[in-house]
């Protein structure tokens, strides 16, 4: 796994050491932002009292860091968790805990912050838990990336809602007085049916709406084959593929079931709760834990990484996914075509084989 090097930076003449860590694959990208400073500025100023704070989604651990308040740090990605404890030890801060935004804390904070992610509907999430935690919130990004929607969803939920001013391309909204304190966190999941599935998803995951018409590609390559032995579903997001698995009875040993975000594996959980016995679970990224190997490793990789997009990042899947691959095993791998990933694999794989190609997605079959 990849890592980036440290980079120094100084803030009101304290010097910090930040990287982007094991999550991202753009050496060129800084870890610092001017929306950190302007959180920092906030806080400082309007916040004086503030002696606990919940961080969502913070992917460095910077605000925590700089700030250097007792908090909580929640990200739905174990490789954020990864790049905050690295920058966390490098500069000496040891007053926090890392926890999935799904886990309830009954320690209470007096501050939430917020990073507008790109999902509104798990940015309404971390609004509601902000509720539930705190009862006051700050939610910060970019000019461009802070959108009305963001504004409008904090006003669903607070009484109390300000736009603080734009600086240096970043800009702030604050949330106080709550308009419901009860509220339900689960209300956000959502249930929709792809191929005769029934599917929920947890906000954050991936496909929230609707299927992953890239996964659907895949079981149309799959769907005349039945003998799949050891099987590893890799960033197995709402558990689709699995599902399928069962639905239409085809013969396997057991499903290993992976994935790097914490919302896709409970989503995942939630779907296959009837086939739960012949399942492992893990959450933790499978190109660095359990040595096992698989007959059959089914894939359909990101190709976006926050609100950018980067092929690189399935590149990396591939190799991870041939060392776990069995000798006489099988890879089925799904695409936008643009990506043209065939003469990637085709250096990796000993034969690449076109299942399904058209307009859209690509679907191959590689075997070592």
């Amino acid at each position: 796994m990849k890592t980036n090097d440290f980079q120094s930076y100084s803030v009101d003449s304290k010097d910090f050491l930040f990287t982007r860590g094991v999550h991202t694959f753009d050496i060129n990208l800084s870890a610092f932002s001017n929306a950190y400073l302007y959180v920092k500025k906030t806080v400082e100023e309007r916040y004086v009292n503030v002696n606990k704070i919940n961080f969502h989604e913070d992917e460095y651990g910077v605000l925590p860091i700089v700030l250097g308040k007792r908090c909580n740090i929640y990200n739905d990605s174990c490789l954020n968790d990864i790049t905050v404890d690295m920058n966390c030890n490098k500069n000496e801060f040891k007053d926090y805990n890392l926890n999935s935004p799904f886990d309830q804390i009954s320690d209470k904070a007096d501050l939430t912050i917020v990073s507008t992610v790109k999902s509104l509907s798990y940015f309404e999430y971390l609004v509601i838990k902000s509720i539930i935690d705190s009862g006051r919130i700050i939610a910060y990004g970019s000019d461009k990336n802070l959108t009305i929607a963001y504004t409008n969803i904090l006003k669903k939920y607070y009484n109390k809602v300000e736009i603080l001013p734009s600086w240096k391309k970043s800009r702030i909204l604050t949330g106080e007085a709550p308009i419901k304190t009860e509220l339900d966190l689960n209300i956000l999941i959502s249930t929709y049916s792809g191929r005769g599935i029934i599917l929920k998803n947890y906000p954050g995951s991936y496909a929230y709406n609707s299927p992953d018409p890239g996964a659907l590609s895949l079981l149309n390559g799959i769907s005349s084959l039945d003998d799949f032995g050891n099987v590893l579903d890799m960033g197995c997001g709402n558990g689709i593929l699995t599902k399928y698995l069962f639905i239409e009875n085809k013969n396997f040993s057991n499903v290993t079931l992976t994935d790097i975000n914490h919302s896709s594996i409970l989503s995942a959980k939630l779907n296959l709760l009837d086939f739960e016995h012949r399942i492992i679970t893990l959450r933790e990224d499978s190109r660095t834990q359990s040595q096992e190997t698989y007959d059959t490793i089914l894939l359909n990789p990101p190709f976006h990484s926050g609100r950018g997009t980067t092929r690189l990042m399935a590149l990396e899947l591939f190799n991870a996914a041939h060392k776990k691959l069995n000798p006489d095993g099988r890879m089925f791998v799904v695409y936008n075509r643009h990506l043209n990933y065939y003469y990637n694999l085709k250096r990796l794989f000993h034969e690449v084989d076109i299942l399904i190609d058209n307009n859209k997605f690509t679907v191959l079959v590689c075997k070592k």
